[in-house]
């Protein structure tokens, strides 16, 4: 496989010099090269070695499976473009004659749609407007529309700018990919993932590294001896041998392993079966974790280990890459590791009837769910960071069962609706009351419904206000369908209390 990179590092510019790009692009050309990237490398380019480095790199990639562009420098949006800055950058008149236009690289990854673009732009570390930024309309890098077969990680999130350590080698956000970027079978979107999260802890969230993708397939930096999917589906034949030495082997590593499950395992690890069923009965020992020997087998796609007496599941279950069901209904875990955010073909998650008393944190990074189960656990309260699950649909889920709260939510809540239907009674405007629901609802959440009916009486009220600005209703008519949201939100206030 043909894999080419092209690394530019720009320090000393005439503005505003940095201290890391230097060192960030030849740390990331030292890595490149350690894993078979054909490489180039540039320091300090001005705009005419810059936009000649650019395009000896477009030429030179037609054939290439992986093209790889990584710039460590100063990097603006100007007038709703994306500038890559070299030394020489003119700060006054920033056009495609004196820096170099981003897009023009993206349009020419776009040309062959069958390879894979990896961009990665650690930009911003500064404000190179020191003088002149009021002027120029400014902002920090911002976000582009990524081509097909591409993902675009950028160091800061747009219209932020990164933040610059002078007593650093590397600049953070390529300090944390350094360290994240050698991890074995971690693929591409992951590896931007942990980036991102090593920078915003390491800065106290004052710089947000984020990427986008338009990225399918599969791609990981370091990749080790495991067998992977493939290899097992192109295997044809075990012989008995093999059979028995596995078996043998498992029984072995596994002493705490219930017969029963130990058969399922290697049966399923003898046919190369996708699903694996540990399902607890009543009448058979029950599993106290998912045996070790279960991470071994990286071709599954479905889990279930319901009804047995699970109380955590090991993070070496991100091993199981290719998983797109994991059952783990009816046990006692109380607290499931973040590390499951990189299970990102992950469809189906049923997680119910648990003993988990928050929700987890890693749901929204699993772009991929389509399915939530979640009802039967003891919630208590839900954090500021949890309430987007209710009010919004980040992962877009097909399904998510309402959850049960505890009893003592009942005493809060009745208390709200007596408030809130006096303040109905007395004649407080309408509008206001709905906002009051709305933001008890992100504290104590119902169900998406409730929620979603209180959105839409507001948008309703809004439309009314507009309708009456813009001389579409008179006055009489609008009082008419105030009075009928006022009813209607009275309906849903009773649907508020009885919810229980």
């Amino acid at each position: 496989m043909i894999k080419k990179a092209l690394v530019i590092g720009n320090n000393n510019y005439e503005t505003s010099s940095l201290t890391t790009p230097i060192n960030d692009a030849k740390d990331i050309a030292d890595f490149l090269k350690s894993v078979g990237f054909d490489v180039t490398e540039k320091h300090d380019l001005n705009f005419k070695e810059f936009s000649s480095a650019i395009t000896l790199f477009s030429n030179q990639i037609d054939h290439a499976a992986i093209r790889l562009f990584y710039f460590s420098g100063h990097g603006v949006n100007y007038n709703g473009k994306n500038f890559l800055l070299p030394i020489d950058a003119d700060l006054s008149n920033l056009n495609n004659y004196t820096s170099f236009n981003l897009q023009h690289l993206l349009d020419d990854l776009q040309i062959n749609d069958t390879s894979t673009n990896i961009i990665l732009l650690d930009c911003c570390n500064a404000n190179p407007f020191k003088f002149s930024y009021k002027n120029t309309g400014s902002t920090g890098f911002d976000n582009m529309k990524t081509p097909n077969g591409s993902i675009i990680g950028y160091a800061a999130k747009a219209g932020s700018f990164a933040i610059s350590y002078h007593n650093m080698r590397n600049s953070i956000y390529t300090t944390k990919l350094l360290e994240h970027i050698k991890t074995p079978n971690l693929g591409i979107e992951n590896l931007l993932k942990r980036t991102g999260r090593a920078v915003r802890k390491h800065t106290n969230k004052k710089q947000s590294p984020v990427f986008l993708t338009q990225f399918d397939g599969e791609f990981s930096f370091v990749e080790d001896s495991t067998i992977s999917a493939s290899d097992f589906e192109n295997k044809k034949t075990y012989t008995s041998t093999q059979h028995t030495m596995s078996i043998n082997r498992s029984i072995t590593a596994s002493p705490n392993v219930p017969k029963w499950a130990l058969e399922k395992i290697n049966e399923a690890k003898i046919n190369k079966n996708p699903f694996l069923n540990l399902k607890g009965f009543r009448k058979r020992p029950k599993l106290k974790n998912i045996p070790e020997i279960v991470f071994e087998m990286p071709y599954l796609t479905k889990l279930c280990v319901s009804h047995n007496d699970l109380t955590s599941v090991s993070s070496k279950i991100t091993q199981l890459k290719y998983l797109r069901e994991l059952d783990l209904f009816a046990n006692d875990i109380t607290d499931l590791p973040n590390d499951l955010e990189y299970l990102e073909r992950l469809k189906i998650l049923n997680i119910s009837n648990n003993q988990l008393n928050s929700l987890p944190s890693f749901i929204l990074s699993l772009s991929k769910l389509e399915e939530l189960h979640l009802n039967g656990n003891p919630f208590k309260n839900i954090a500021q960071s949890e309430r987007s699950y209710y009010l919004i649909d980040p992962i877009n889920l097909k399904q998510l069962q309402d959850i049960e709260f505890k009893k003592e939510d009942q005493q809060i809540r009745k208390k709200f609706y007596n408030r809130i239907k006096s303040e109905i009674t007395i004649g407080h405007p309408i509008i206001k009351i709905l906002h009051n629901i709305q933001e008890h609802l992100e504290i104590y959440p119902i169900n998406n419904r409730l929620s979603n009916e209180i959105v839409l009486l507001i948008r309703q009220y809004n439309l009314i206000n507009r309708q009456i600005n813009e001389y579409k209703i008179d006055e009489q008519e609008a009082n008419s369908q105030k009075e009928r949201i006022t009813t209607k939100t009275l309906i849903l206030l009773e649907a508020f209390n009885n919810n229980v």
